[in-house]
């Protein structure tokens, strides 16, 4: 049984695999709330426990049900081919700080690599996220509203666009933003991609 008879898409959304009719749209399927405002003034990397500006710093946002194993070992090579790199993960479960730290280091990502914080309060959570230096976007099932505030609060973002819907989602808003060329077409393209 189909959960909504239409879906709002565009041709992203429409050239994966979905049960549901669709409303087409020229361009993203999810736009960011123009009701958020945050300035990236109002907060600095050390406040939440992040390394200076010097550092080139990657983020992944996703909430952790999102990030499966492919996802996890693609940021391990993304950290293993930028060596100097750090890679920001919110947890929004602290159990899964230990199974993280973990499997990353089996991965030969050192523990200095990682910074696991809590998430960031929704009043400050743009202008935190834009202290970032890009969104590594999850493969199976992609940033949507995450994707949306990261554009918003001016990080930008690689992704791939697989099969099914939940992982096209980030393309069609990268694509309707005018950041296509931030869309790789597989996991070797996108560790390029982000080290280079």
């Amino acid at each position: 049984q189909l959960f909504a008879h239409r879906a709002l898409a565009d041709e992203w959304i429409r050239s994966g695999r979905s049960a549901e009719k669709g409303v087409m749209a020229p361009y993203a399927s999810l736009a960011p709330s123009q009701a958020r405002n945050a300035t990236i003034r109002d907060i600095i990397r050390s406040s939440v426990g992040l390394p200076g500006s010097g550092r080139f710093l990657f983020a992944s946002f996703n909430q952790l049900y999102k990030m499966d194993r492919a996802s996890l070992l693609l940021l391990a090579s993304i950290l293993r081919t930028v060596p100097d790199a750090g890679l920001w993960i919110m947890l929004f479960s602290p159990e899964a700080e230990g199974p993280l730290r973990a499997l990353f280091e089996r991965e030969g990502v050192g523990r200095a690599q990682l910074f696991l914080t809590p998430p960031i309060p929704a009043t400050r959570h743009l202008a935190a996220k834009a202290t970032a230096d890009l969104f590594i976007d999850s493969l199976s099932f992609n940033a949507h509203s995450t994707l949306a505030d990261a554009l918003h609060g001016g990080l930008p973002a690689l992704t791939i666009a697989n099969l099914k819907m939940p992982s096209r989602v980030a393309a069609s808003i990268l694509v309707g933003a005018g950041l296509a060329f931030m869309v790789a077409r597989t996991p070797s393209d996108l560790v390029a991609m982000a080290a280079a």
